[in-house]
């Protein structure tokens, strides 16, 4: 079947397909690689110190996404500060807070006031957490095996269209 798949031009033409399986494994590889520098920095912040800080402000944010359909993206703000060594940091962190209750579970998880454990890194206390980091989800090589898949009927037809012996030239 995939046999008669004809090659419009010479032996050439067969970079277009390895091109985009090459394409596609390179971005399934680059998501990976993301995937473990973030699981490295979640084992590094597990093993971070703590002490006791407060919260200094929380609340939901709407920010202008024009990715988003709605046009907007609901963050939630999270002031906070603490104190290493009689020195004092205090850090504002935004993440995407959802849609629906999960967007409101962010927005009455902290109050200004509140007092919380904060995680610092030891190498430079500035840099502080209110987690110790999760590990990646298993689900996040879902799409670079994906994309490794997607990119096999491109090898499979840029070996067809190289090893397809070239015309002779009579005439």
């Amino acid at each position: 079947m995939a046999a008669n798949i004809q090659n419009p031009g010479g032996r050439w033409m067969s970079a277009i397909p390895i091109g985009i399986a090459l394409t596609l494994v390179a971005i399934g590889g680059i998501i990976i690689a993301l995937r473990q520098h973030g699981a490295a920095t979640a084992a590094a912040m597990r093993s971070w110190p703590s002490t006791m800080g407060t919260i200094t402000g929380a609340g939901l944010v709407n920010v202008r996404d024009p990715n988003d359909t709605t046009g907007w993206q609901h963050r939630s703000d999270t002031g906070f500060r603490w104190s290493v060594d009689g020195r004092e940091y205090q850090i504002t962190l935004s993440e995407y807070s959802g849609r629906g209750p999960a967007r409101d579970e962010h927005a009455t998880r902290y109050h200004a006031g509140d007092p919380v454990r904060v995680f610092y890194d030891p190498a430079d206390p500035s840099h502080g957490s209110l987690t110790t980091g999760l590990p990646p989800s298993p689900a996040s090589l879902v799409i670079p095996a994906g994309l490794f898949a997607v990119s096999l009927p491109f090898w499979y037809l840029a070996a067809l269209w190289f090893a397809k012996p070239r015309p002779s030239p009579s005439s």
